[in-house]
Order: structure tokens, then C-alpha cells, then sequence
């Protein structure tokens, strides 16, 4: 168990150390992650938003009520799973300073916090968008929790598992510009899918760059991705590549289902040389499978991703200037 909040012992928080309660309860948040999660949801938004006639006081309430809710849910859920973890955490050189390993959060407060973020969330989704929203949010949180985070100590498939909830933020958003029918009719759309996908398909050589980098910080804390289990990093690399391509051939289908007919070039081009771009750290990674090429793989998944949904924001605008 960890110690008490340092925040409840007055000497403690004269620590110069002691960054302050309120960006120790932000950093339970992850706000990096919670970031990218509320942009993938931004962009869902925006790709279907662009199809509607909108006032604008209804658009700017529909989008901050959808980025809010989002943002919100994310930041519960990290924070939940903070408080699960607090002990392997507290084994692993890059998150033992966390709030709860190093006592700065109790537990409790962290649970409360947690609990706190989720139930706004869920409300301003469900009271201020609409149903469909809201309980994609909640099964967000639901499969983040209660199967990805165990199945962390226990096999490499949960890198797959966790893809999933990683993958849903783009739906909230895509389900958020609905009006009728609580926002379900929005989930039968090939486009909204395409972005669950894209977003799946993109994590996974993501988080093996990530996992290669610190796989003794991993293996100290219990946790099972794939480079733990695969020493020689043969497999990863494979995965990465195999992985890689798929994500770069879910980016060029989904220009295809936003233009309807249209070729999107706007997006497919540029989206296909900076994939090459990406996969070629790949493939530095798999002949030789050290700390800097695997950065250098992770830093080429965070180009590729910013740019692919700024471009497939501007393709879902080309839908309406094509279209009049």
C-alpha cells in the first residue's frame, strides 16, 4: 500500500518538492493521453459535423459538451487505473514518482477524483449530446478497466484489447453530431468505423515502440507486452511492420467512404509518404532492434497520426464543397 496523501501532513507539503494538489490530481489524469483521446474525439465531431446545417450557438454547445464529456471520462478512467497499479507503479522507474506511488494522493482521493471525473463525464455527454455518446464513453471506460488493465500482467494480446478502447474516443465524436434516435443510427456508418480503425490499427506499433523503449521498467513492474516476452524483439518488429501497413491502408479506404465516390487524394497521398516515412523506421527497428530505433518508430507514429486526421478533416470538407 502506498502512504498517506503528503497534501494531509502540513510538513510534508512545505516540500519544495511537492508540486501542489491540484497538478498532482491533474497528473492522475494523464493529460497527454487525455489529450490525444479528446482530439481523436474532436476529429470524429468534425468529420461528421461538416454534413449538417448547423446554428451556431447549437454547434459550438453539441462540440464543447462533446470535447468536455470526452475529456472528462478519459481523465476518470486514467485516473482509475492509476489507483489500480499504485504498486507495480511504484516498481517501475518512469512512474514510481506518480502522485499515489510517491504519497502525494492517497488512494481514496484518487478513487474520488476518478469517480468524479467519470460521473461528469457521463452527464454532460448524456445530458448535454446524447445517449449514444454517453455510453460509448462508459464502455470505454468498462473495457479499459476491467479487461485491458488486468490482462496487462497476464499476455501481449491485451496491447489488442486495449487498442479497443483506445479506438472508441472517434465514435463518441462521430455519434455526437447526431439529433435523432439518441445518436445510434450513427454506429451502422462504414465511416465512423473506418476511424475505430484507423485508431486501433495505429496503437498497436505505437505502444511496441513505447514497451521496447522501457521493457525493464515493464518487466519490473509484472507487465507482460510483447517485447518482455519476445527478448530478441523479432516479433515486435514483425508486428510493428505488419502493423504499420495496415494502419496505412485503413488511412487511404477512409478518404475513399468520407468522399463517396470521390478519390481522396487530398488525404491518400501524403498519408501513403509519410506511412512509407514510418514504416521504414520499422524496418530500421527490425534489423537492428535497439532503444534509438525504436524511438525513432515511436516518433514516427506520432507525426503519422496528427497528420492523418488533420487530413481527413480536410478530405470531410471537401465532401460539402464537392457536393454543392
Amino acid at each position: 500500500m502506498t502512504n498517506a496523501s503528503s497534501h494531509a501532513n502540513p510538513a510534508a507539503s512545505t516540500d519544495q518538492s511537492d508540486p501542489g494538489l491540484a497538478t498532482d490530481l491533474l497528473a492522475l489524469s494523464k493529460p497527454g493521453i487525455t489529450k490525444l483521446v479528446t482530439i481523436t474525439a474532436g476529429l470524429g465531431f468534425a468529420i461528421g459535423a461538416v454534413a449538417r446545417s448547423w446554428a451556431m450557438p447549437e454547434l459550438l454547445t453539441a462540440l464543447g459538451a462533446c470535447l468536455v464529456g470526452t475529456a472528462l471520462s478519459s481523465s476518470g478512467a486514467n485516473a482509475l487505473n492509476q489507483c489500480w497499479e499504485r504498486e507495480r507503479d511504484a516498481l517501475m522507474p518512469r512512474t514510481m514518482d506518480r502522485p499515489i506511488p510517491k504519497g502525494r494522493v492517497s488512494p481514496r482521493l484518487g478513487l474520488v477524483f476518478s469517480f468524479a471525473c467519470l460521473i461528469l463525464g457521463a452527464a454532460t455527454l448524456g445530458l448535454f449530446v446524447n445517449a449514444a455518446a454517453m455510453w460509448i464513453a462508459i464502455a470505454t471506460t468498462v473495457s479499459y478497466i476491467l479487461f485491458y488493465t488486468p490482462m496487462k500482467v497476464m499476455t501481449p494480446i491485451a496491447t489488442l484489447v486495449g487498442a479497443v478502447p483506445g479506438a472508441l474516443p472517434p465514435m463518441i465524436g462521430w455519434a455526437a453530431v447526431s439529433t435523432t434516435g439518441g445518436g445510434w443510427e450513427t454506429l451502422t456508418s462504414p465511416i465512423g468505423w473506418s476511424l475505430f480503425a484507423l485508431l486501433f490499427a495505429w496503437q498497436i506499433p505505437h505502444f511496441h515502440a513505447i514497451s521496447w523503449m522501457y521493457r525493464d521498467d515493464y518487466a519490473a513492474g509484472g507487465f507482460k507486452p510483447l517485447p518482455v516476452v519476445d527478448p530478441t524483439g523479432v516479433r515486435t518488429a514483425r508486428s510493428s511492420i505488419l502493423w504499420i501497413l495496415v494502419t496505412v491502408a485503413v488511412s487511404c479506404v477512409t478518404p475513399l467512404l468520407l468522399l463517396e465516390g470521390w478519390v481522396g487524394f487530398v488525404a491518400t497521398v501524403p498519408m501513403v509518404a509519410v506511412g512509407i516515412g514510418w514504416l521504414m523506421t520499422a524496418v530500421r527497428f527490425a534489423k537492428r532492434r535497439e532503444k534509438d530505433t525504436a524511438r525513432r518508430m515511436f516518433f514516427g507514429s506520432i507525426i503519422y497520426l496528427p497528420l492523418a486526421m488533420l487530413l481527413l478533416a480536410i478530405d470531410a470538407t471537401l465532401v460539402v464543397l464537392l457536393g454543392n
